[in-house]
């Protein structure tokens, strides 16, 4: 059974985003890449891996290329599908 829902007006939670933290050998590639579908191609994982750097750049630094264990990442939304906002 369903019951009923917040009283009308009641503001709504935005949903709490997901994270995920750096293992030891991650790369922003490897970790964009496990949070994608196997049919994901490189240019899907490519963009991926721009919107995780995107999303940390403060978390992780000027290079990209170094994560460092432990360090704690928000996973923005890496669907494929989805365009980038122009």
């Amino acid at each position: 059974a369903v019951g009923p829902g917040p009283p009308v007006g009641t503001p709504r939670r935005a949903p709490a985003a997901a994270s995920v933290v750096v293992r030891p050998g991650d790369s922003l590639w490897a970790i964009a890449a496990r949070h994608l579908p196997p049919s994901a191609s490189v240019a899907d994982t490519a963009r991926a891996v721009h919107r995780l750097y995107a999303a940390n750049a403060d978390r992780i630094g000027p290079d990209p290329d170094l994560v460092r264990p432990g360090t704690p990442l928000v996973l923005p939304h890496l669907d494929p599908q989805r365009k980038d906002p122009s």
